[in-house]
């Protein structure tokens, strides 16, 4: 597949029913279930921004979100279909969506995920997302809060480190704006299960339930 065959462009709510379908089957495949209806979700919401990607006319992804606060936006959800991962598609729909919102003198967007969708923390903390609380969704699971400044520039491409994290070590805290270490603990499968807040700064709560075998 080439990455210019993809097209990208923005909906509105007709095509909300298709964003459904495509949300439930992304999701679908990790298990993952909604306890709100789409429609529901979006209904009298503020600045809705739906994209949808499509080769040859297929719909093959999408990204949607809206307002939250003044100068506060919540990018709700977006996924890529499994045999079109990997191909900046993702990436390519959040440059569109967070273009859109500096034109309109958004300052912050944030997006919620979970452990088990260890690519999209990865994919956030690469594209300047740090992690900044957790809750417990609806679902009942942790759901991990990350945000980011519109007004500082993308970071650069990220380098792999090499590991400095102890096998004997199931437990730990990290900075979180220490992104070179999360990336590292979340590659040798430390979850995050908590944070931890002062004046100073904030750390994120990681553990890994089972040991892994660190690479040489």
């Amino acid at each position: 597949m080439s990455y210019s065959q993809i097209d990208i462009s923005e909906v509105g709510p007709a095509e909300y029913p298709l964003i459904a379908v495509l949300r439930d089957t992304i999701f679908g495949e990790f298990n993952h279930r909604y306890s709100a209806r789409f429609e529901d979700q979006v209904q009298d919401r503020r600045d809705v921004l739906a994209l949808i990607a499509h080769l040859e006319g297929n719909p093959v992804g999408y990204k949607i979100g809206y307002h939250d606060k003044p100068g506060l936006y919540y990018s709700w959800s977006g996924g890529v279909l499994k045999d079109y991962r990997g191909q900046g598609l993702a990436r390519r729909m959040q440059d569109w969506q967070h273009a859109w919102l500096r034109a309109r003198g958004y300052r912050m967007v944030y997006f919620n995920s979970f452990n088990k969708f260890r690519p999209m923390l990865q994919f956030g903390l690469d594209t300047g997302f740090l992690p900044t609380g957790v809750d417990i969704s609806p679902e009942g699971e942790l759901s991990i809060r990350f945000r980011k400044d519109l007004n500082q520039p993308d970071p650069p491409p990220h380098k792999n480190a090499a590991a400095t994290i102890k096998h004997e070590d199931p437990r730990i805290q990290v900075p979180h704006d220490d992104v070179a270490t999360l990336r590292q603990c979340l590659n040798l499968q430390y979850d995050i299960v908590g944070m931890l807040h002062d004046a100073s700064t904030t750390r994120v709560v990681l553990q890994r339930l089972a040991l892994a075998k660190l690479p040489a």
